[in-house]
């Protein structure tokens, strides 16, 4: 009979022998009182729960409850894309169809974005998975929010966008090519990077900048003015004055300083003998008396002032001033003022009695009357006048004056001073008394007796021996030939009076003298005019020349390339070589040297007989005549010791360099010496793809890959790093050159392009920072076997 209560709890029914309880599905103990623990369900406990991901077996009949997040059967799915929560019953509320958290909904942003809904981009400056990536854009250039790779905007060009577009291109890209001109019109023109306008070079203009600045302008735009002065003419892209010669200073308003002339007064005079320089030619103005190219030559005899050009007009052997032509007279030969004589009139005259004195010797020339060397007594008795030559006519008895020759005249004689006999046919006191003799015969002026005329003797006064051509015998003279004459050098008496007769060539009472310089002919009467120190030949008056002269007069030098006595040699001088007309040696122009001038001026000389030293520098070549140094292409300056400024080349640096892209040109030739990653004659050209370096020459070794046109670095791909860009970003790095940093943790494989984080199991979010549910052990009675769960999310 059934007398025990049945205990059994939660539907669990008694084994009617027994009374042990037999549990419904999901509980057990004795009494049906426990659930089934987690992970079993059902009679007794005794199936495992097949739930994953965290999902709640129902200890009856083992279904899964899942957990927010997952679905299925077993729990074994993750919400479908756009769901989350529990039974994946809500809708993600995501930008864009961005998936969730399946679990709580957040919004699990791609990289580039950020926000609630991920419905914003990452902020300036960042990118890349949960915007953690720094953006290294310049420029203004915009950073792609998931790569951080730069979009560069107009204008800018390179991996950051920090390089503006190579000069002659412009825009997006830098694909657009500038209409500037072309290089040898506008030189260095270029176009603004952004916008294409022309850049005009300074000394250009025009939208184009095809158009030179005119020429009172100069620099950007033409927008100055030129200072330069007298003439001289502005460079269109410094300004810097380019002066006319024979000017200088910053705008050529000051004249070349005394020993400078040309362009810029970079040249040096070389002039000689205190000849002035024209500051634009350098051409000497000598001085009055100077000639040749460096005024180094003395006006030859017979010529003076500017340019030698006067012709000397003295006389009587003066010497010609060569500067001003005034003669340096001889003694004597000057217009001496009275009582002076000699050279240059400096003596003083010592004659007495009023007598003047020569102006060549100093001699007294007496008055009448007086006699001496000074003309300090009078006349000898019985002689008056000058030189007291004339003899008294007085009587024995009395004398005459000394000076006048006045006398009271004895018979015979009449006249204020009794010299002269009384006419023919008288004689007597007074000449009163008429005189009766014979033909050639005379009567005596005293006493009337008769007597042969002079030249005729005898009874009959028959003609005797003559005596030039007077009748009485050589050496003698005088009444009845009677006296004997005293005449010296060949010279005749006068028959009557014995008065000499001087031969040509002498003078003096007696002819005992030869005639005094400059005077020939009969007495001397006659005046040479012999000139530079030619002899006057005292018979014919003719002029021996000196060596170097000729001419009747020698007032002529030698003829050009004549010398010597009669000017009868032939002189050797060559190139111009003036010759000296005495001895014919030769005085070389400037810049020629030797015997004959037949030789230039060796290396580094220059000037009169070469003997200046050059001072050109750099292999200038040096004047030989000058001393100017010709600069080779690439250098000026006085001596060439400049080398051309940067910019400019050639001749005296007047071309102005065509080069692009910083290039710099040789200062000779003006060729372009490209920068590394530049080519072309004027350096306008980038390096192809593949070549880098000086004159693009190298090829990169970068594999599949180009390199840095300057450097030849190889420019790797995202994600790629290395020499050749062989090897992936080491791990921690990531993107351009494996520049940046991951950010990821717990474990997660950071993308080596992007940066973008894949966690690793049981990690969420951006980084992998967020924990998900670790791994659950299930407790159990001794008697159930132990079944770890684990969750999984992803």
């Amino acid at each position: 009979m059934c007398s025990f209560d049945c205990l059994c709890k939660n539907g669990g029914t008694c084994e009617p022998v027994s009374g042990e309880c037999q549990c419904p599905a999901g509980f057990f103990g004795a009494l049906c009182t426990e659930e089934c623990p987690l992970g079993r369900f059902g009679v007794n406990c005794m199936s495992l729960c097949l739930c994953m991901n965290g999902g709640m077996c129902s200890p009856v009949n083992g279904s899964c409850t899942c957990a927010a997040g997952w679905h299925g059967a077993s729990c074994e799915k993750v919400c479908d894309k756009g769901t989350f929560g529990v039974d994946c019953a809500q809708t993600c509320n995501c930008f864009d169809d961005v998936s969730c958290d399946p679990v709580s909904g957040e919004c699990i942003c791609s990289p580039g974005l950020q926000g609630a809904r991920c419905d914003q981009p990452c902020g300036n400056g960042t990118y890349g998975a949960g915007c953690m990536g720094m953006c290294a854009c310049k420029n203004n250039s915009t950073c792609n929010p998931v790569t951080g790779i730069c979009s560069c905007p107009p204008g800018w060009t390179g991996i950051h966008c920090n390089l503006p577009c190579p000069d002659g291109y412009f825009g997006r890209n830098c694909s657009q090519a500038c209409d500037c001109g072309t290089v040898p019109d506008a030189m260095l023109s270029k176009c603004h990077h952004v916008t294409g306008e022309c850049q005009c070079p300074p000394g250009w203009t025009g939208p184009d900048c095809r158009t030179p600045c005119p020429p009172d302008r100069w620099g950007d735009r033409c927008s100055e003015k030129c200072e330069c002065q007298n003439g001289g003419s502005c460079d269109p892209i410094s300004g810097m004055c380019s002066c006319q010669p024979g000017w200088r200073g910053r705008t050529c308003d000051k004249e070349c300083t005394m020993g400078l002339y040309g362009f810029n007064c970079a040249q040096h005079c070389h002039c000689l003998n205190n000849a002035t320089c024209n500051p634009k030619t350098g051409e000497c103005q000598c001085q009055p008396g100077w000639m040749g190219t460096a005024c180094e030559f003395k006006c030859p005899s017979g010529y003076f002032g500017t340019s030698c050009q006067g012709n000397c007009i003295c006389k009587n052997g003066a010497m010609c001033n060569s500067v001003d032509g005034s003669c340096n007279c001889l003694p004597g030969w000057t217009e001496c003022p009275d009582d002076h004589f000699g050279q240059n009139c400096s003596e003083i005259c010592q004659c007495e009695h009023g007598a003047s004195c020569n102006h060549i010797t100093g001699f007294c020339i007496c008055k009448p009357g007086w006699r001496g060397k000074r003309c300090h007594r009078p006349c000898l008795k019985g002689y008056f006048g000058r030189n007291c030559a004339q003899m008294c006519r007085c009587p024995k008895a009395n004398t005459c004056d000394h000076i006048t020759g006045y006398c009271a005249c004895p018979p015979g004689y009449t006249g204020s001073t009794c010299t002269l006999l009384c006419p023919v046919g008288k004689y007597g006191q007074d000449c009163n008394n008429r005189c009766n003799c014979p033909r050639n015969s005379e009567c005596d002026a005293i006493n009337g007796h008769c007597y042969c005329k002079a030249g005729y003797s005898g009874e009959e006064c028959s003609p005797g021996l003559k005596n030039n051509n007077l009748g009485c015998p050589q050496g003698k003279f005088g009444v009845n030939c009677r006296e004997n004459c005293t005449c010296e050098n060949g010279a005749t008496c006068d028959a009557e009076n014995g008065r000499c007769f001087c031969p040509l060539g002498f003078i003096g009472t007696r002819c005992e003298l030869g005639c005094p310089p400059n005077r020939y002919g009969i007495n001397c009467v006659e005046e040479c005019h012999c000139l530079n120190g030619g002899r006057c030949n005292p018979t014919s008056g003719q002029c021996a020349c000196p060596p170097g002269f000729t001419g009747i007069n020698c007032q002529q030098v030698c003829p050009e390339n004549k010398y010597g006595p009669g000017c009868s040699e032939t002189c050797r001088c060559k190139h111009g070589g003036h010759c000296n007309p005495l001895n014919g040696s030769c005085r070389c122009t400037l810049g020629r040297t030797g015997p004959t001038c037949e030789q230039e001026c060796p290396a580094n000389r220059y000037g009169p007989e070469c003997s200046l030293e050059c001072r050109c520098q750099n292999n200038a070549q040096c004047d030989k005549i000058t001393g100017c140094c010709d600069c080779p292409d690439g250098f000026f300056g006085g001596m060439c010791e400049y080398k051309c400024p940067e910019g400019t080349y050639g001749w005296y640096c007047s071309k102005s360099c065509k080069c692009m892209n910083s290039a710099t040109c040789d200062a000779a030739s003006g060729q372009c010496l490209c920068p590394p990653g530049f080519m072309g004659s004027y350096c306008e050209s980038e390096c192809q793809v593949g070549f880098y370096g000086a004159g693009c020459r190298f090829q990169c070794d970068c594999g599949n890959f180009t390199c840095d046109r300057l450097t030849g670095k190889c420019l790797c791909p995202l994600g790629l790093t290395g020499p050749r860009c062989a090897e992936a970003c080491r791990p921690g790095r990531f993107g351009l050159n494996c520049e940046q940093r991951c950010t990821c943790y717990n474990g997660a494989r950071c993308d080596l392009f992007t940066g973008q984080c894949h966690c690793a199991d049981g990690w969420l979010g951006p980084t992998c920072q967020e924990e998900d549910h670790d791994y659950n052990v299930m407790p159990s009675r001794g008697d159930i076997p132990k079944f770890p769960t684990r969750n999984f999310h992803r």
